[in-house]
């Protein structure tokens, strides 16, 4: 875990005091919101067990450990982006206008920003010191505590449209699977789903 921790404890070295770890879930799908979550990193963050990128664990074990975040009164925020947004707007500037919503909750002003693989920061957060990191749920403990949010709030949100449709929502996430194409092949488009990446089955 210390290798896990040096990026934040580097940045905390040069004087940074208020380091957002920020990532996303729901790029892909073809369906549903896209969700971010921007963390604040916390030493305290050593003591979650687990701890790690949110591909690499399983569901109940993203489940604890989101309990763990949330329960610790850790600071991060979340901005969900919604299909109609997406189809209007485009992911670019979504995905910053995400990260403007994430933000707003905090009560502190971010001074760095470490942003898994290719997020930009919006205009508005230009002038902070800030770096995209490849593979940066990896690497950085802010990141992973990010993602592992991000993705726990997405399932939980389509595990919910799940219950009044009947596409398979909570089996999905809303990526193209075969089990999605035979669904949208059966039922057609729902109101969720995004018009602009022109889904062809």
């Amino acid at each position: 875990m210390n290798q896990f921790l040096q990026l934040e404890k580097n940045l905390q070295d040069k004087g940074f005091k208020n380091i957002v770890g920020l990532d996303e879930v729901g790029r892909g799908p073809a369906a549903g919101p896209m969700v971010f979550c921007g963390f604040i990193y916390d030493s305290r963050l050593v003591e979650i067990e687990g701890l790690n990128d949110s591909k690499k664990l399983t569901a109940s074990k993203r489940e604890k450990i989101f309990r763990g975040l949330v329960n610790s009164k850790f600071k991060f925020g979340i901005g969900v982006i919604w299909p109609a947004e997406i189809d209007e707007f485009g992911l670019s500037y979504c995905s910053k206008l995400a990260i403007e919503r994430a933000c707003k909750s905090f009560d502190v002003e971010p001074d760095y920003f470490l942003m898994d693989g290719n997020l930009k920061v919006p205009d508005k957060y230009l002038f902070k010191d800030h770096e995209s990191i490849v593979k940066g749920d990896q690497k950085s403990i802010c990141i992973a505590a990010a993602s592992v949010i991000a993705k726990v709030f997405r399932d939980g949100m389509m595990d919910l449209y799940a219950l009044n449709s009947a596409f398979s929502y909570d089996r999905h996430k809303a990526y193209l699977t075969k089990l999605h194409k035979d669904e949208i092949k059966e039922y057609g488009l729902e109101r969720i789903h995004r018009k602009s990446y022109n889904i062809k089955i």
